[in-house]
């Protein structure tokens, strides 16, 4: 091989093969410009032109078309690898629906928790169902599939196979901080209107998902908190969104009015912009580490064999 003649192999290379953060570079290359040819296929064969990207069958096509995408990679890289997709913390057993549900909970009941805060505190209303009788029930199946998509595509895409490459090389916590704040970034160089509270507490968002796995040593309680925090804040609640230009998004469940300071509300971002949202983080974080107070992700020296 070219690399063994030159005095940069040990950049590329290590006692295991290629480096994690080279592995965690293609497979992030990957499972980013895969999606968009599965549009174009879309496209081509189907004539299916995307929306803004909020409405609910984009939603759910941006998370099939990235999940898919993501897992592909990852099953490829981990297959070269002679590994199992448990290796980065996603194992397919019945015992994964335990963290599931409990993410579902967690994320639902962080959303619910803010919004009642709103509530009140006067800052927001409810004046009943903003959909019924079939159209709801409709609604309330897209919004949660899509939301389910949404979950499974972005913690595969950044706290799956990356996660635990850049782990294998850089160690557990600077791998989480590096990922979060991609995370983070992704948000605020791609969608509009975004602030600096609403970026701080996404990295901190990503950052707790990233405690979850290191403790759980599975990512399951992580897809079902992201699914439930979206498909509560966004899909059942309608609170505002940048990606939809600091409005609701439409046909959502609830007919919700939130007018109130931004430090509480989010206000244009969302409740997810709350200043609000550290504290609960950490006291959710308290009561994890108190449910699971030794780490189980596996973290020893990485094997090709």
């Amino acid at each position: 091989m070219i690399l063994d003649s030159l005095a940069i192999r040990p950049v590329f290379l290590g006692s295991d093969g290629l480096r994690g953060g080279w592995r965690a570079l293609l497979f992030a290359t990957g499972a980013w410009y895969l999606p968009n040819a599965l549009y174009w296929i879309a496209a081509v064969v189907f004539g299916y032109v995307p929306g803004n990207g909020f409405a609910p069958v984009d939603i759910a096509l941006y998370g099939f078309a990235v999940a898919s995408s993501s897992l592909l990679i990852a099953g490829m890289l981990v297959g070269v690898e002679k590994r199992s997709l448990a290796w980065f913390g996603f194992p397919w057993r019945w015992s994964v629906c335990r963290p599931f549900s409990w993410g579902l909970l967690t994320g639902g009941g962080m959303v619910t928790v803010l919004m009642g805060i709103a509530l009140l505190s006067g800052h927001a209303s409810v004046a009943g169902l903003a959909l019924h009788g079939s159209e709801l029930l409709r609604y309330l199946g897209l919004w949660a599939g899509g939301m389910i998509l949404v979950g499974f595509a972005e913690e595969l895409f950044y706290r799956g196979y990356a996660l635990r490459a850049l782990a294998g090389g850089i160690g557990f916590w600077p791998a989480a901080l590096l990922t979060s704040v991609l995370f983070g970034a992704v948000h605020y160089f791609l969608k509009p209107m975004e602030t600096m509270a609403d970026i701080l507490n996404i990295i901190v968002l990503g950052l707790f998902l990233c405690f979850t796995i290191r403790r759980s040593g599975t990512i399951w309680f992580a897809i079902g908190f992201h699914a439930a925090f979206d498909f509560f804040a966004l899909a059942f609640y309608g609170v505002p969104n940048t990606g939809n230009n600091g409005l609701p998004l439409e046909k959502h469940i609830l007919a919700t009015q939130i007018a109130g300071p931004g430090w509480l509300t989010g206000g244009p971002q969302g409740l997810e912009a709350s200043w609000l949202l550290i504290p609960l983080v950490i006291g959710v974080a308290w009561l994890f580490n108190r449910h699971q107070p030794i780490p189980r992700y596996e973290l020893a020296p990485d094997s090709l064999g």
